[in-house]
């Protein structure tokens, strides 16, 4: 190489060197600039740059920093250069919302669309916030039946970067379901399976349940409905091979079409028990097969059989065990063979308990009636009780339990899903008696004030011949503990009792406590104190009653027990309780007496859940002590509701003394057997809410202090009524109507045959 090839290569190195070295210093970061932020600090916007000062900055990094910026939503626009060592970053900040406001909408309401947007007053606007609150607005629309919305989003642009987000909303016609079709059903006609469908045809009634808005999600439900229905009745090859939905050229009706295919009914063959369990004989589990050889297949049953199976796993104490149920199906005789293999499963704890749906009622409500904590071992019978728990809350139309799976195996979630229901009540009553003449109550009563669970109830009740005033709360966690705590306060007026005394005024007060002893055994405490006044007697009054005049203060202790195992405390269809009380006066006051009542109810599904048999057997006895005699005011009285087809104190010990009529005194002993058969009513759709039911009452009440008189009768006979009635939960709250004929009574027997109680929720 020539010298001057080496001076020239030379050369070439120190010119690259340098300009290596200059572009270099331009990807250093000697200053950060910030431009263009008014509400955002310049330190939060330099957080989220994946870049520092006195670093060499390289493209990647740019871009992973614009990255990081906009995914904040806080800046419209962002561009950044470097200009000899200084970062500037210029920024463009999203406006913030000052206020959301709908227009247009009747039917959902601003609380409850409020409650579904992310936009919100104060929070950052973005235009996919916009897009993505006008598809929820429509979506909870179209699941309404209102497949015709148009929502048109408009923002309005103030000063100091802010902007009011309009929602105009077009809510458009209901879109009903016109016509449901079935292809392919032999074995059943369309009107059993519609019966079967949560969706239904729209009729003139449908306002009531709403069950003829069209959504997908309720057609995929109604898929499964379908499928269950059928494999309850054999057809465990039963399938929907397609379904439809088309909207008839007015737009005002879908027509539904579900193809199916049923395939053959199957029989239960062959049952076999197997277990890899230590210790656990497969004979104790043979009382728990639901699924018998020779009768028809059922799924459910299979299902059931599985669910005993764990229970009595459980109680036997293997906490952790694994069912699964093997189908050995043979086409050709249409049988199915089953066989029900038990393992050990693996140990899995509760990792997080997540609630949905609980718009008004708060969080700790629904968890305090949980039997399990997060960190304990999963359960399935306490998972089944707390749902329990839950529905006896009465705060729920829809609760749903769901175990999840979560990254850790010996870990899972519960998920539970709730759709909270109206827990208020504005009842109203009316009803007429031959003596008490017409009457009417009006009562208001919240079960879940505030979220909170506690219960408030208020009601007044005016008749011809008088007037009462009742109020009450109830805290069923005092101080967030297993005590439920409360109060009662009354005024009771009549101008008139058992046509005898045309005044009498009772005021009082009381205070009851209430503690879980076991599960399902609870202990509650009262103490009442009352003052009664008792004025303006009629001439002929029975002279008992004359006896009893002027002012008792009434100084009450009480107890009881209630041992309850009812499915479900309001609407029972299974279980049973018993219930025990005591009350004891003379703590005090004008009045020593001891007072025992026994209850017992059971409830029995005779067929499915449609036929409901419930039997009711209670009995009481009060007695003096301290050489003080019970007076007639503190005897029991067999109500109309008790014996139905009688008045309110219709029959009983009565004094002719100075009336040919007779004064009804109520008695020291009273006993009553009431039956009843819950039916649905034939060709009654099943979403109107009506029950029909037909009943058995029987009773009687006898005994009394200071009843030696010839002119007082006390025959110890028995009454009884039968009779049949309805029910039905109206959209304006819940009617009942019962008649009774009595056909054990005597002639001066009071009777009602007619009776009904009307009321509304809220």
């Amino acid at each position: 190489m020539s010298f001057i090839s080496k001076i020239f290569l030379v050369f070439s190195l120190i010119v690259t060197l340098t300009a290596s070295v200059a572009s270099a210093q331009e990807g250093v970061i000697r200053e950060v600039v910030i431009k263009g932020n008014k509400r955002v600090e310049k330190e939060t916007i330099k957080s989220y740059m994946d870049a520092e000062e006195v670093e060499y900055l390289g493209q990647d990094k740019i871009n992973s920093s614009l990255k990081s910026m906009f995914a904040t939503g806080l800046f419209n626009d962002i561009k950044v250069s470097n200009e000899g060592g200084r970062l500037i970053i210029e920024v463009l900040e999203n406006p913030i919302v000052n206020k959301v406001v709908f227009e247009g909408n009747k039917r959902i309401s601003d609380d409850i669309l409020e409650s579904e947007v992310s936009l919100k007053s104060r929070s950052v606007y973005t235009k996919s916030k916009v897009q993505n609150d006008t598809q929820k607005i429509q979506s909870m629309y179209r699941k309404s039946g209102r497949f015709s919305v148009t929502v048109d989003p408009k923002v309005v642009t103030l000063d100091q970067n802010r902007v009011d987000i309009i929602f105009e909303i077009k809510e458009g016609k209901k879109t009903t379901v016109g016509k449901i079709n079935f292809i392919g059903n032999k074995v059943f006609d369309d009107r059993d399976l519609k019966s079967k469908m949560n969706t239904k045809e729209s009729r003139w009634y449908s306002f009531y349940s709403g069950n003829d808005t069209y959504d997908p999600d309720k057609v995929a439900f109604d898929k499964e409905l379908l499928r269950k229905f059928y494999i309850s009745k054999g057809y465990a090859d039963f399938r929907v091979i397609s379904h439809t939905a088309e909207i008839t050229p007015d737009n005002k009706h879908f027509i539904l079409n579900f193809t199916v295919e049923e395939g053959d009914k199957y029989r239960f063959g062959k049952m076999d028990i197997t277990s890899a369990l230590p210790r656990l004989k497969v004979e104790e589990l043979s009382e728990t097969l639901q699924t018998k050889e020779g009768e028809e297949f059922d799924a459910s049953k299979v299902d059931d059989t599985i669910e005993e199976m764990t229970n009595l796993l459980n109680d036997m104490g293997y906490a952790f065990v694994d069912i699964d149920a093997k189908y050995d199906r043979n086409p050709d005789t249409d049988i199915i063979n089953l066989a029900y293999n038990i393992k050990e499963g693996p140990k899995v704890y509760i990792n997080r308990i997540n609630i949905n749906g609980n718009v008004r009622t708060h969080d700790k409500v629904i968890r305090r009636e949980f039997r399990l904590a997060e960190g304990d071992p999963f359960n399935a019978a306490q998972i089944r009780r707390s749902k329990q728990r839950i529905e006896n809350l009465g705060f729920f139309d829809r609760i749903e339990i769901e175990r999840a799976r979560t990254s850790e195996p010996d870990k899972a979630d519960i998920n539970v899903e709730v759709s909270e229901k109206s827990t208020g009540e504005l009842s109203f009553g009316a009803g007429f008696s031959t003596h008490d003449g017409a009457l009417g109550n009006i009562s208001l009563q919240e079960r879940n004030l505030l979220g909170r669970g506690q219960q408030l109830s208020t009601s007044i009740q005016k008749s011809q011949t008088g007037l009462s005033l009742e109020l009450g709360f109830t805290e069923p966690y005092f101080l967030d503990k297993d005590l439920a705590a409360g109060f009662d306060v009354w005024n009771f007026t009549s101008d008139r009792i058992d046509d005898e005394v045309s005044s009498t005024d009772s005021i009082g007060f009381s205070l009851r406590g209430s503690y879980s002893l076991t599960e399902h055994l609870r202990h509650t405490i009262r103490y009442t104190i009352k003052q009664d006044k008792v004025t303006n007697i009629r001439s002929d009054a029975s002279p008992i009653v004359v006896s009893q005049a002027g002012e008792t203060l009434a100084s009450i202790v009480g107890h009881s027990f209630l041992y309850d195992k009812r499915d479900n405390r309001f609407n029972p269809k299974e279980g049973y309780f018993i219930l025990f009380d005591q009350k004891v006066a003379g703590a005090g006051g004008d009045l020593n007496y001891l007072r025992h009542e026994a209850k017992v109810g059971y409830y029995y599904p005779i067929y499915e859940d449609d036929f409901i048999l419930k039997l009711n057997v209670s009995g009481g006895h009060i007695v003096g002590f301290g050489g003080k005699s019970v007076r007639y005011a503190d005897n029991f009285r067999l109500t109309g509701r008790t014996i139905r087809g009688f008045e309110t104190v219709g029959f009983g010990p009565t004094d002719f003394t100075n009336s040919t009529e007779g004064t009804v005194l109520g008695g020291k002993r009273y006993y009553a057997v009431k039956s009843q058969l819950d039916f649905p009513i034939a060709y009654v759709p099943d979403e109107l809410g009506f029950t029909g039911f037909v009943f058995n009452d029987m009773g009687g009440i006898t005994g009394l202090d200071d009843g030696d008189n010839p002119a007082i009768v006390d025959r110890d006979t028995l009454h009884a009524s039968a009779g049949l009635g309805f029910s039905w939960i109206s959209p304006l709250g819940p009617l009942n109507v019962s008649y009774g004929v009595p056909y054990l009574k005597e002639t001066r027997d009071r009777t009602q045959r007619l009776q009904f109680d009307f009321g509304t929720r809220f």
